[in-house]
């Protein structure tokens, strides 16, 4: 499926839609545009951008408690939500990664650690 205008684009998204496709550790299909993300995240460079994919489903696998089965209404994440302020700053850095500001809502630890998910 074509989704940009540029053949060299498209040409390296090929490229990188089928090594992903071959790449036994990785899943067996990635969707056109999440691709594309990876790819101009790193600067259009189709061997960073390998490494870049690796390293993100190596993560997601070794973490899958916090990426799969995610529940925004279970007690940890209200809890939690109780005592920490989450804000995602809006554009990106110039290496094109988001700032998130983490503040706890009080500096009284004894209220954070009874509040706390990490008893």
């Amino acid at each position: 499926m074509e989704i940009f205008a540029n053949q060299e684009i498209e040409s390296d998204l090929n490229l990188l839609q089928q090594w992903f496709e071959d790449h036994e550790k990785l899943p067996k299909k990635i969707d056109r545009i999440y691709l594309a993300r990876f790819y101009y995240r790193s600067d259009k460079d189709v061997e960073a951008t390998k490494q870049l994919l690796l390293g993100h489903y190596d993560i997601r696998k070794k973490n899958s408690k916090i990426f799969f089965n995610r529940d925004p209404d279970s007690q940890n994440a209200l809890n939690t939500a109780e005592f920490v302020h989450f804000v995602t700053l809006p554009g990106l850095t110039p290496d094109k990664s988001q700032v998130k500001l983490i503040k706890l809502k009080s500096s009284d630890t004894n209220e954070v650690i009874k509040k706390s998910t990490w008893k």
